[in-house]
């Protein structure tokens, strides 16, 4: 990673401090570019905004470059808005979710991989120094598909110390993904312990509906987790599995959070709501669809 540009519609003191941030955990060159938004919704405007800052961005350099497009939190219209670019006019990734990278680009990793999420993780294990501690966001899958992630899951559970898994709902990161994602915590000792036992959480209220709309729910399980993370107090909704590599190794590394607490692990959801949430997702897919024949009819 050379470059972060970072497009923002704050004034400048107000994105000074997460630039700060970033600086100061020895992220690479930081580029704020300010674009001004009649509104966050205005498809056209961000959409200009967005290949301008590429373009300009492209220009600067006589190397060939590639690019990672973060889908920050906003909304549907600069999701769809970075989606179309990087798959159209300027190809990117969106790693750590569902990302290829070409065999000639895996060689730089020890245990190589078609998937970014995989890369990504490994990337951080190969750059967290001795007392460091790493928190990252990973797919569902990354905890039990084999081959190449059930090596990085023995790599990581034996060479560092793994000591949370925060299971996340499936569709926490709505609208722009419906993946289900985990939360993993882990450190890298300066006496080069590792991992003895790990504390499950699992969180089915975030503090928002899992809809595309998100809005704010009650019941936010997020205060009970903090109260118990410290201690890895045990709960109905949190439990401690305890390390034994000849164990994990049988069953693959498997790093799956099943809460014991649940007499059914599965979740039955009413025939109704599955259709409503169907239906949900279609609407939306035909609103971004008819945004994105709107902009390509005014530039016809």
């Amino acid at each position: 990673l050379d470059k972060i540009v970072l497009l923002h519609d704050y004034p400048p003191h107000e994105v000074a401090p997460y630039s700060e941030w970033l600086t100061a955990r020895r992220a690479p060159e930081i580029q704020l570019r300010h674009e001004p938004l009649s509104g966050p919704t205005n498809f056209d405007e961000i959409y200009q905004a967005a290949t301008r800052a590429i373009s300009e961005v492209l220009a600067a350099t006589s190397e060939s470059v590639d690019l990672t497009f973060h889908l920050s939190p906003g909304t549907p219209a600069m999701a769809a808005v970075w989606i179309l670019l990087a798959k159209t006019r300027f190809p990117a990734t969106f790693p750590p979710y569902g990302g290829k990278m070409d065999r000639d680009s895996q060689g730089n990793f020890t245990i190589q991989s078609a998937a970014t999420e995989i890369l990504f993780l490994q990337h951080i294990m190969a750059n967290l120094g001795k007392g460091g501690h790493a928190g990252v966001i990973l797919p569902e899958g990354v905890l039990f598909r084999g081959g190449p992630d059930a090596k990085v899951r023995k790599k990581l559970l034996t060479h560092f110390k793994v000591h949370t898994i925060l299971s996340l709902p499936a569709g926490a990161f709505l609208p722009y993904t419906g993946v289900k994602t985990n939360v993993l915590f882990f450190e890298r000792p300066k006496e080069g312990s590792t991992t003895d036992k790990i504390w499950f959480y699992e969180l089915t209220n975030d503090d928002f509906e899992l809809k595309q709309t998100r809005k704010p729910i009650e019941g936010s399980q997020l205060p009970d987790f903090l109260a118990k993370w410290e201690n890895q107090v045990e709960g109905d909704n949190s439990w401690v599995v305890d390390f034994d590599g000849k164990t994990f190794e049988e069953k693959g590394w498997d790093l799956t959070a099943r809460n014991p607490n649940r007499k059914d692990d599965y979740e039955h959801i009413p025939a109704l709501e599955l259709v409503r949430s169907i239906r949900t997702k279609e609407e939306r897919i035909f609103e971004l669809l008819g945004e994105l024949e709107e902009m390509l009819e005014g530039q016809a």
